[in-house]
């Protein structure tokens, strides 16, 4: 979710849109194994979120204090939009709680919020998922940033590549040996969440996005376009593999994929192979307009839907195959009346 220009990367926009279309399918699955499969292609949408943030920081600045100037506003920004997020998803998750079971059950989803050991998941590894898990792509985001504007490029310019890889792969390794230990939770925590975070998550991605714009120019050089696609096709096959063994296995999923990186990294040279086209279509004004609005708003539309679905009987014949399309279209309509409001304000 980077600074957008009046002069955009037509191609990038397009692939951010579609990263943003498909963590709607992570959120709210297709039914049955398509749904499972979708679910773990769509994974390479929330590290180009942060390899394209990462990408953007030091765009058109070289002096260190513009550069903690701009993280800082950035992190400003986002805290701010964090907040309101935090606390507007917390009261739907009340009223939610309170329409579904009355105000026992609105006690206990305070009591499950506010506990000790969920304050300490929020607060260390920016995990909301009792009032909206997504939020967490903005806290760790957040994190990012605030680095940088406390410790400037330090982590910038030297090794980046290798810090990045060095994290990415503890958190491979560790989810694998989790799971073949059969660990489900670290300190009364999910597993998933000490590895799904700003430090093992996050952070890595953050740092690839500038290590991909101080290598850009060989890279784009080094690889031509049929050897990106076919890196891309190679790392989709894989993922599909993948996702199917893991679920099959422990009937669980990944947030990474050793095909993920094939994707993301096929993916995100491909669009600095052609950084610009003639139109813009669907996908890229998406990317380029409504991203932030989308990625907020999809999970509120979702659960609004089944709430409704539920309290009403009402059978929808096939809802299952249509409700992430259903999701994306009010989720896009919503954003677009969010961002004309904010326009004219």
């Amino acid at each position: 979710m980077a600074e957008k220009t009046n002069i955009g990367n037509a191609l990038l926009y397009s692939l951010e849109g579609a990263a943003c279309i498909s963590v709607i399918f992570i959120h709210c699955m297709l039914p049955s194994w398509p749904g499972i499969l979708m679910c773990g292609l769509a994974r390479f949408a929330v590290p180009l979120f942060f390899i394209v943030s990462g990408y953007y920081l030091r765009k058109n600045l070289t002096q260190e204090s513009e550069i903690k100037r701009r993280a800082k506003q950035k992190a400003k920004r986002l805290g701010r939009i964090l907040a309101w997020a935090a606390l507007l998803y917390l009261v739907w998750s009340l009223v939610r709680a309170f329409v579904e079971g009355g105000t026992a059950q609105m006690q206990a989803k305070l009591l499950e919020v506010f506990a000790p050991r969920q304050l300490l998941a929020t607060i260390f590894l920016g995990d909301f998922t009792p009032i909206g898990g997504h939020l967490w792509f903005l806290a760790a985001l957040l994190v990012c940033y605030g680095i940088i504007a406390r410790t400037g490029t330090a982590l910038l310019r030297k090794n980046t590549g290798r810090l990045a890889a060095v994290l990415l792969f503890v958190h491979v390794t560790g989810r694998f040996i989790c799971a073949l230990l059969s660990v489900d939770r670290l300190f009364g925590i999910p597993v998933y969440l000490w590895f799904r975070n700003w430090l093992f998550m996050g952070l890595p991605f953050f740092l690839l996005g500038d290590w991909f714009r101080q290598n850009q120019e060989m890279l784009v050089q080094k690889f031509s376009t049929k050897t990106l696609l076919a890196a891309f096709s190679l790392g989709v096959v894989l993922t599909a593999a993948e996702t199917v063994l893991v679920a099959a296995k422990t009937g669980d999923d990944r947030e990474l994929y050793l095909g993920t990186f094939l994707m993301i990294f096929a993916l995100f040279l491909l669009a600095w192979k052609k950084p610009r086209q003639d139109h813009e279509g669907i996908l890229a004004k998406i990317g380029r307009n409504y991203l932030l609005e989308i990625y907020l708003l999809h999970l509120w539309v979702m659960e609004a839907l089944d709430l409704f679905l539920s309290k009403t009987g009402l059978h929808i014949p096939g809802i299952g195959w249509t409700k992430p399309f259903l999701v994306l279209v009010v989720s896009a309509a919503l954003g677009a009346v969010w961002k004309k409001k904010q326009n004219v304000s």
